[in-house]
């Protein structure tokens, strides 16, 4: 049984070949995985940071 969460299209989009995380889904998950993804809404301190990592998907292409 899986413990993430089922994946939505507000969670991921591809940028080529790369399925990129966003920051709604790393705020279901829950916590920061500690891979430096590119939308993480945690600081260093795995701290969920309101606004951080946010970027309109409309915005990368």
């Amino acid at each position: 049984m899986s413990t993430q969460p089922a994946l939505t299209d507000e969670d991921f989009y591809y940028d080529g070949p790369f399925l990129v995380f966003t920051a709604a889904y790393h705020r279901k998950r829950g916590s920061c995985c500690g891979n430096g993804c590119r939308h993480c809404p945690y600081d260093e301190n795995g701290d969920l940071v309101p606004g951080k990592g946010e970027r309109l998907r409309d915005n990368l292409e």
